[in-house]
């Protein structure tokens, strides 16, 4: 199913391994492009240069060098490795034709060997039917396609936990797929918004994303509700840590997720 996500990572082939597509303010974060959908413009190009769709996303990381832009986006990719179980796919990445990230990705076969599960899903209540979603006090755009459901702390601003979390389903309709996961594991309020007294604005400085389920699935379609559990464990010189797990509302771990926010002081 194409929603607006996917409609917004369409890109256009310049040259081999060349992509491009004009960015608006629709994914907007702080400032700049909101940092999980760079990530999925990104991972839509190290696809389409891969070229092999048996081997799925398993793992990438990306480093934020300079904002990215309204604009235009440039991925240039390049398969550093292509063997018949994994791959492995890097791209620098261009916002109005400079250098703003950098991004390495690795590609494999699906496979069902040695599995164990050590982590459970939070037990938290699901969505009641009459339940209203609760707006986020940030005011970003991005925030706007989604329905956000707190259910570990709340959004209010100091004195929390760094631990947050909560319930979230997308409004613009589209497959819950590897492009889906890396915005959505961007989505939630820093933790560490919780503990500050003083605002301030955390931006991205590397996320790094694993997915740990073939995506999309049959038994989470476009509708489903997806649960976001993140915990942060100091901010410390002027940078703070976050990391996320991703579950299907029937407790599928979808994705992991391992983010630094450069912390702006005002």
């Amino acid at each position: 199913m194409q929603g607006l996500l996917h409609e917004h990572c369409t890109l256009n082939q310049e040259a081999d391994g060349a992509f491009e597509r004009i960015c608006d303010k629709t994914w907007w974060g702080h400032g700049a492009l909101f940092g999980g959908y760079v990530q999925a413009l990104a991972l839509k190009s190290m696809r389409a240069t891969l070229g092999n769709a048996e081997q799925l996303p398993q793992s990438m990381t990306m480093h934020f060098i300079r904002p990215f832009l309204d604009g235009t986006f440039r991925a240039e990719t390049n398969v550093e490795r292509a063997g018949r179980n994994m791959s492995n796919v890097s791209a620098r990445l261009f916002s109005n034709g400079k250098l703003a990230g950098l991004a390495l990705a690795s590609f494999g076969t699906w496979r069902e060997f040695n599995e164990f599960r050590a982590v459970l899903p939070p037990d938290i209540a699901p969505i009641r039917l009459d339940e209203a979603p609760v707006a986020t006090p940030l005011g970003v755009p991005t925030h706007e396609h989604f329905d956000m459901f707190p259910r570990i702390g709340t959004f209010a601003r100091g004195g929390g936990d760094a631990h947050v979390g909560g319930w979230v389903v997308q409004r613009d309709l589209g497959a819950i797929d590897h492009l889906f996961i890396p915005v959505v594991a961007d989505l939630w309020i820093p933790a560490a918004y919780h503990r500050w007294t003083e605002p301030s604005p955390a931006v991205s400085v590397d996320i790094t994303t694993h997915f740990r389920s073939p995506l999309p699935r049959e038994d989470i379609p476009p509708t489903s509700a997806v649960l976001v559990d993140l915990r942060t464990v100091g901010s410390i010189g002027g940078f703070v840590d976050e990391d996320v797990n991703i579950w299907s509302s029937s407790g599928v771990l979808l994705a992991q997720s391992r983010q630094m926010r450069f912390v702006h002081a005002l």
